[in-house]
């Protein structure tokens, strides 16, 4: 690329190189953003963990396990008690 002092000692472009350096130089900043735009989804997991309260997570954990629990047969409720050790 054709500098000041080159254009004074009568070396010059007529600027298509710069435009060219340029178009490159935005392409490359495209692909980089489009590469964040991958990360988006785990940046956004772990902003909601660092937001929501331990209390939050606990109570959210134990109402899927109880749903998941009240879908066994009685059967595989009592086997599954007592393989946790649970006395009743």
């Amino acid at each position: 690329m054709a500098t000041y002092i080159d254009a004074l000692n009568g070396d010059h472009t007529d600027g298509r190189e710069q435009f060219s350096h340029m178009d490159n130089a935005m392409a490359d900043i495209q692909a980089d953003d489009m590469k964040h735009y991958d990360d988006l989804p785990d940046l956004i997991a772990q902003k909601l963990l660092e937001v929501v309260s331990q209390d939050d997570l606990e109570d959210c954990y134990y109402e899927m396990q109880k749903e998941w629990a009240e879908t066994l047969p009685e059967e595989e409720l009592v086997q599954t008690a007592r393989d946790l050790g649970i006395e009743f």
